[in-house]
């Protein structure tokens, strides 16, 4: 079950496990399913910075913002908000995730069926200094617990992976994870980041990304192997 779960996409394997969990209370006869979320929050509440962010971000029938972890400097937090989905498996609802660090916050990703798409200007900008979100021993820690996982995976690799500024060794770091953990989106966001498509080992990386079932690297293999052409041919 559990390798099964690896090789899923980071968000539909958390909503499956959710919804898994609450057919199970619902088989019990402890909730019904009504349209309220019985499941949430399993957190405590952010700080008060990020509530304010929150506030003001005018989310569509918003339901509550949850703070995952603190550590050090680092807060990351998501919301949940939109119409009840599937409430026939245990509802879910739209989310987003945010960090922010020291003073600096912003959104990470939106696992959004509501049609929100906030300013761009809210979104988190990684800066080269921001060494603490490089720690790859805080990942591995996330990666032990389900929630943090999923954010990992689904909100803060991806949002690394993309940027620009985001520094060559972390790069690598990230493509090398990409051979135990199966990631296909994580995998396009390093390939659209202009610096990894002048990285050559990053590239060489991508470009021998293991095959799984149904080979959800082939693309990602094909398109890595073409910027490295690309860059021998200059």
């Amino acid at each position: 079950m559990l390798g099964l779960l690896r090789i899923m996409n980071g968000s539909i394997q958390v909503r499956i496990a959710c919804q898994l969990f609450i057919m199970l209370v619902l088989l019990s006869g402890i909730i019904s399913c009504d349209g309220s979320d019985p499941t949430g929050p399993h957190y405590p509440e952010p700080t008060a910075p990020v509530l304010a962010f929150v506030n003001d971000q005018n989310l569509p029938m918003f339901r509550y913002s949850e703070r995952f972890m603190v550590h050090g400097v680092i807060e990351a937090f998501g919301v949940t908000y939109g119409r009840p989905m599937d409430c026939e498996m245990g509802c879910v609802y739209s989310e987003g995730y945010g960090l922010r660090v020291g003073t600096r916050l912003g959104w990470i990703s939106f696992d959004d069926a509501e049609g929100f798409e906030p300013d761009s200007e809210s979104y988190y900008d990684v800066a080269a200094s921001d060494s603490v979100l490089f720690d790859t021993l805080l990942w591995d820690q996330m990666h032990g617990d389900v929630r943090l996982n999923h954010y990992l995976w689904s909100g803060l690799l991806p949002r690394l992976a993309r940027d620009i500024d985001t520094p060559s060794p972390v790069l690598v770091d990230i493509s090398n994870r990409l051979y135990t953990y199966i990631s296909w989106h994580v995998a396009w966001q390093l390939l659209e980041n202009p610096s990894v498509q002048a990285n050559e080992e990053v590239l060489s990386i991508l470009a021998e990304l293991p095959v799984f079932q149904g080979d959800g690297y082939g693309a990602a293999r094909t398109r890595a192997q073409e910027l490295l052409e690309a860059i021998d041919a200059l």
